[in-house]
């Protein structure tokens, strides 16, 4: 529905056919990430920007100031967007109008609402909001030095980025994305530039992306806004380059053109197709729900199950959630062996320590021989590789990686 505000049916198939072949929402829309409800939000507010925009209409005001509001919430960029989007509003006549007529439900409603919301999430979490104020400034810190010892300093290779983007098919795409950004600015088309606007602050992860450098896991940082607001300005702008009349929204090609503008798309869908065939038909960890079922079994109610982080094999894939929320047992995450005498461990009749065989030293030097053997339990996990750019092996598409963790199971009392 974006793209057809602007462009023919033909251009927005093509746009939604990019979209459907990219690496990036196929395989990230298999996790639990933030990413995923941040990118229909972002996408969801550039539409109603544009459309409150051209009508000045009030249900799109709300709905522009509600996600706004939403992505504050769901991504710390969010705060950024916010920012921008009341700065869009407020150069636009119509919001100026609708400020006046109506303050109370326009303005001063809304603003109460939201600062109740952020107040009371700012102080439940404190911490995190503390955490990421640090990190902001030692990312700025890291941005401003001479010899940045930031993550993407340290890929020795300033063209390694682009190399991963080349790899998984989205180097065509941002290219001619600001491609695209360079003819809306040409033809003076401001509308046009909304989406790019809006996501400019997040542009900066193409000098850092500010996250581990292993792949793909690093390309989730371009997926809720640079990776929309890039595919609609390659779209809009391919379709604006190739029209005969310039006219709103823009018509589909004729002759020449139509076969050089499908020979585009043709060629993008083709560079995108390797890293999107490697992911569509696998999901990460498909037995692993089975496999804690089973070692939930083995537990009561009134036993309490201290799981290190890694005792899958990997941090992400934790079994305490769903032991906990699906199968009603007492899991939690554990990792420093000192903190088990501040839990209140009274209402439980056992407490149990699950720990990989390689980390269980640490535990032995706390607990000493409370800890008493109970079995060994192994996981397996199905993933994709993180190949990380710090090491010096050729770039290559992640493989399908099958690997087993050995885990000690310890009674404590």
């Amino acid at each position: 529905n974006l793209l057809r505000l602007f462009v023919h049916q033909y251009y927005a198939f093509c746009g939604l056919a990019l979209a459907i072949f990219s690496f990036l929402p196929m395989w990230f829309s298999k996790f639990t990430l933030s990413e995923n409800l941040s990118v229909f939000l972002f996408t969801f507010l550039v539409w109603n920007l544009i459309l409150f925009w051209r009508s000045g209409e009030w249900l799109f005001y709300m709905n522009v100031l509600g996600t706004a509001g939403l992505l504050v919430f769901t991504r710390i960029e969010g705060f950024a967007f916010l920012g921008l989007t009341l700065i869009i509003l407020l150069v636009n006549p119509r919001t100026r109008r609708l400020w006046h007529a109506h303050p109370w439900n326009s303005l001063v409603f809304p603003f109460l609402i939201f600062t109740l919301f952020f107040l009371r999430n700012f102080f439940i979490n404190l911490p995190y909001y503390t955490m990421i104020g640090k990190a902001f400034l030692k990312f700025c810190h890291q941005l401003g030095a001479v010899h940045s010892a930031s993550d993407l300093g340290q890929m020795n290779n300033p063209l390694t980025l682009g190399a991963v983007f080349l790899l998984y098919g989205l180097l065509a795409i941002f290219s001619l994305g600001f491609l695209g950004i360079l003819a809306f600015i040409k033809e003076k088309r401001w509308l046009l530039l909304l989406p790019a606007v809006l996501a400019f602050p997040t542009f900066i992860y193409f000098f850092d992306p500010n996250i581990s450098l292993d792949h793909p896991w690093m390309l989730r940082r371009y997926l809720f806004s640079l990776f929309p607001s890039l595919l609609f300005s390659a779209t809009v702008g391919l379709a604006l380059i190739f029209a005969k009349e310039k006219n709103l929204p823009l018509d589909k090609p004729q002759g020449k053109r139509l076969l050089c503008v499908s020979l585009i798309f043709l060629g993008m869908l083709i560079l995108q197709y390797p890293a999107w065939n490697a992911g569509i038909f696998f999901a990460e960890n498909p037995s692993l729900l089975k496999q804690v079922a089973a070692f939930s079994q083995e537990f009561s109610d009134k036993d309490l199950i201290l799981v290190d982080r890694n005792a899958t094999g990997d941090g992400f894939a934790m079994l305490t959630g769903p032991a906990q929320f699906l199968f009603g047992k007492n899991a939690v995450y554990f990792f420093n062996p000192y903190d088990l005498a501040s839990l209140d461990t009274a209402p439980f009749e056992h407490v149990y320590l699950l720990t990989p065989e390689a980390d269980q030293a640490r535990y032995v030097a706390v607990f000493g021989e409370r800890l008493v053997f109970r079995k060994t339990v192994t996981f397996s996990l199905q993933q994709l590789e993180n190949l990380s750019l710090e090491s010096q092996s050729p770039l290559r598409l992640p493989e399908k990686t099958t690997r087993e963790t050995r885990d000690f199971l310890f009674q404590i009392y």
